[in-house]
């Protein structure tokens, strides 16, 4: 909080942080008390914002590849669920062939069914047939459960270490406030 409190451009900002860059420690330390303590505020400063960006950038490029990953993960499960109500229609159109089918008597008609799909299933079944699962966020929010773990190890450390500057942002910065310290609780 020194730094923006000086109001020091940033030019010179990057111009006192090169010289110590130039000089060499020893030399700097002959500078005038104030100028090395300076030059010296202005190289962490900038290193601290440089980190600061870096962090940032994979902040935002992992919490991305999260989202993406999720999005495949859930384009995969309702490819693989438009396939299996393929299949399933094949199975109800077998059963429903066997029902008019005028040759079989009707005593005959459940046992055969039950042949094709087991009774304990049969609702199961007849219930994913009436309505596949075809909810793409519920496939998304299944990937984030199941990757509960690692998007917690990976981005929590760096989201606790995340300065956000959202004065301006009062409702953004309450939820932040929030998460910090949801996150920062043991049992989580």
């Amino acid at each position: 909080n020194m730094i923006p409190s000086l109001e020091i451009s940033r030019q010179n900002l990057q111009y006192y942080s090169d010289l110590c860059n130039y000089y060499d420690l020893y030399q700097i330390r002959n500078f005038n008390r104030k100028k090395s303590r300076l030059c010296m505020l202005c190289l962490i400063w900038q290193r601290f914002v440089k980190l600061n960006d870096h962090l940032i950038t994979f902040f935002i490029h992992k919490t991305n590849l999260y989202q993406n990953y999720a999005s495949e993960y859930a384009k995969t499960c309702v490819l693989v669920a438009k396939l299996g109500i393929s299949k399933d229609r094949k199975v109800a159109s077998k059963m429903l062939k066997i029902v008019h089918n005028t040759s079989i008597d009707d005593s005959d008609i459940r046992p055969k069914c039950y042949n094709i799909i087991s009774q304990d299933k049969f609702d199961e079944f007849a219930n994913k047939l009436a309505m596949p699962d075809l909810d793409e966020i519920g496939y998304e929010w299944e990937y984030y459960t199941n990757e509960n773990a690692t998007i917690k190890r990976n981005l929590r450390p760096i989201f606790l270490t995340l300065n956000f500057n959202l004065e301006h942002h009062l409702s953004l910065k309450e939820a932040i406030k929030y998460c910090k310290t949801y996150f920062k609780s043991k049992n989580k």
